[in-house]
């Protein structure tokens, strides 16, 4: 988004909410939705991740009250909320959850927070796998960090972030989504360790002469949070029987090697080998990714791109014929170094590297042959790194 269409935005947004709320916004937060460039459903694993923060972006307005209603708006939700807070989930509007969760967090650290109004406006496909609802988490927890005065850290305020929608919303989220969208820096990944957790920004030794692409699948994503948190509970077992077997306390999956898994594999079920794997090698996967990214090596990052899309497809069982298809057919264009599924799979988006020579050419083609052929409404986008949360 240009300057001046971006600030015709703001405007526009500004005046929405005070004809809305006949009141003036006190502050103006935007955060930004994220793509993981490689390490999938292994932050919840206490893994390293590798994520970005993208041009798309979420919006606040916000004012306090006194008398502890909350009044919420979306442009993008057709419901809006009016009411005291909520001390649970609300089955709808669905996405006040995502606020409330965060809300709730800061009450619990012994803040009052007495009511506030909100708009909140976005451009991040929602269900699309770019972590709209951290997004909306990060944007609200930073406006209340902003308001109440707190010396929360910016890690500070993802993990209370990643608590709302652990104990809020229900989902049994890692770190990232949150992390990334709090912490991201412009021209650079973000190298965050769950474990600890700790974060590093990484500079991507590349962008001069190639682009990142994020291509929706054209099926929104349908990982419900039932089948996400059965996986950790996958995870679990299997690190249980690990550590039984060689009786060697491990706190998390990522922190062996591949060759204890192999010395161990008889003991473990298919499913939960299967699902160790992947989580093992994907570890790897992302070290290598980071001296790709730290030397330049565009190649090397595209083929590790392609392993975990096939590590994930088989062995994590979250792609689907949609992401696989769309992947393929990204990988067959020339001026293409890899693509993968990104995001918790079964739908969603797909992330690829592409030379910037080719990479204009490749989106048009994208559009006109791969779209149109399907009958799916496209939605691509190139985006560069950017910054995490700020206030506007």
């Amino acid at each position: 988004m240009n300057l001046s269409h971006h600030n015709k935005q703001i405007s526009y947004l500004r005046r929405q909410f005070c004809e809305n709320f006949k009141c003036e916004p006190t502050l103006c937060v935007r955060a930004p939705g994220r793509v993981n460039l490689i390490g999938e459903h292994i932050d919840y694993n206490g893994g390293i991740v590798l994520p970005i923060a993208i041009e798309k972006e979420i919006h606040l307005f916000a004012a306090p009250r006194e008398d502890k209603l909350f009044r919420l708006q979306s442009l993008q939700m057709k419901q809006s909320y009016e009411g005291k807070l909520s001390p649970k989930a609300l089955t709808e509007p669905f996405w006040v959850n995502y606020v409330f969760g965060v809300v709730n967090e800061f009450v619990k650290e012994g803040y009052e927070v007495s009511g506030f109004d909100a708009l909140y406006d976005s451009d991040i496909p929602i269900a699309s796998g770019l972590s709209s609802s951290a997004a909306i988490e990060v944007a609200t927890a930073y406006f209340l960090h902003s308001l109440l005065h707190t010396s929360h850290s910016k890690l500070e305020i993802a993990l209370l972030c990643q608590r709302a929608e652990n104990n809020f919303v229900g989902m049994k989220c890692g770190l990232m989504d949150q992390a990334i969208s709090m912490c991201g820096e412009r021209a650079n990944a973000l190298k965050l360790d769950c474990s600890i957790p700790s974060y590093e920004s990484i500079p991507v030794g590349f962008s001069d002469n190639t682009r990142f692409l994020i291509a929706h699948s054209g099926l929104f994503r349908g990982l419900s949070s039932s089948a996400y948190n059965e996986r950790r509970s996958q995870c679990e077992k299997a690190l249980k029987i690990i550590c039984n077997k060689t009786g060697h306390l491990y706190k998390n999956l990522c922190e062996f090697p591949l060759s204890v898994l192999n010395n161990v594999n008889e003991n473990l079920p298919e499913v939960l080998l299967h699902r160790a794997r992947h989580v093992i090698s994907e570890q790897e996967r992302v070290i290598q990714a980071i001296n790709s990214l730290k030397n330049g090596d565009k190649e090397q990052f595209g083929k590790l791109l392609n392993e975990s899309h096939k590590s994930l497809m088989e062995d994590y069982e979250v792609s689907c014929p949609e992401l696989d298809d769309l992947t393929n057919w990204l990988r067959s264009q020339t001026g293409v170094y890899g693509s993968r599924l990104t995001g918790a799979g079964f739908g969603g988006c797909t992330i690829s590297l592409v030379e910037e020579n080719y990479a204009d050419k490749v989106l048009k083609k994208l559009n006109s042959e791969y779209y149109s052929k399907r009958g799916i409404e496209p939605l691509a986008f190139f985006s560069n790194a950017e910054d995490g949360v700020s206030v506007i």
